[in-house]
């Protein structure tokens, strides 16, 4: 470079220096940086707040998560003892109807029986009278 220029650019800097714009320029150019600090350390302070939230958020839901798999546990738990019970009770009822069915049939037998011997007392008691026989005493009329 020339001394011209040289000289130029140390009037201009001494110009900028001297005067008020030198040292707005260079109070801006510092102070940008330090609005961009602060710019940076307000959005972490709002994103720590906003992460401390949602981490305890998620520890309430884990909390809440576990709960219900327990809730769930003792369910399933539950309705297995009731599906066996069920199955238990289920093939209980089937043999008492088994029982029932027999118990019936033999009922119906017993009551043809009693009806059969029925009619054939009232049969006997017709022969006896017929004879002149009293059945009353165990001996016969004469």
């Amino acid at each position: 470079m020339s001394e011209q220029a040289v000289t130029i650019i140390v009037t201009v800097v001494s110009a900028l220096g001297a005067g008020g714009l030198g040292a707005a320029i260079i109070t801006a150019i510092t102070h940008r940086k330090v609005r961009d600090a602060e710019a940076t350390m307000t959005l972490a302070k709002g994103y720590e707040k906003r992460l401390a939230r949602l981490t305890e958020r998620a520890c309430q839901l884990e909390a809440r998560i576990e709960t219900l798999e327990g809730l769930v546990s003792t369910l399933r738990d539950s309705l297995s003892e009731r599906e066996t019970m069920i199955d238990k009770l289920q093939s209980e009822n089937a043999e008492l109807r088994l029982q029932v069915d027999k118990l019936t049939a033999e009922s119906a037998c017993k009551e043809r029986k009693i009806v059969a011997l029925q009619a054939r007392m009232r049969h006997l008691e017709k022969l006896i009278k017929d004879m002149g026989l009293n059945i009353n005493d165990g001996e016969a009329d004469s």
